[in-house]
């Protein structure tokens, strides 16, 4: 039975219920009848945008979180937006980045900042930063009143 006015669904489920792989065999339709690729999509979307600071934030965390397969929704993700699941996480934290960066007042050591967006690794982050920038975090930080915001999806 499909319900494409169903928009959201509350389930009670005891947590250790919820390891066993049947459960998200059982799940996965409720999840993916919900609405279209695109709202699929806006999940893995919101998702992000909550977990962005997690460390080790991978797609498989986040299909098994909304009980559904990795593939289908890498394709849904790359479908909808565009990007895959790595460019849009990455995508988004350097825009948080960038925000930490920018304000003045907070004055965030890039270790911190690389922590504060997810990144164990500082050098990674910055050679990551100055990948997607052509500024490396403290340069950004000293042009930030010249540099315009970047503003994606």
């Amino acid at each position: 039975m499909r319900f494409p006015k169903l928009h959201q669904l509350s389930i009670d489920i005891d947590d250790g219920l919820m390891d066993q792989p049947v459960m998200h065999f059982i799940l996965q339709p409720l999840v993916v009848d919900e609405g279209t690729s695109r709202s699929l999509a806006m999940n893995v979307k919101d998702y992000i945008e909550t977990h962005y600071s997690e460390k080790g934030l991978s797609l498989s965390q986040v299909a098994s979180a909304l009980f559904v397969n990795e593939g289908y929704l890498s394709r849904q993700l790359k479908q909808t937006y565009g990007r895959t699941f790595s460019e849009y996480l990455i995508e988004y934290r350097i825009q948080k980045a960038q925000e930490l960066l920018r304000n003045l007042t907070l004055q965030y050591t890039v270790t911190a900042i690389a922590n504060k967006v997810g990144y164990e690794d500082p050098h990674y982050f910055s050679r990551l930063f100055r990948k997607k920038t052509g500024f490396s975090p403290v340069q950004f930080r000293e042009h930030a009143e010249l540099l315009p915001n970047s503003n994606r999806e």
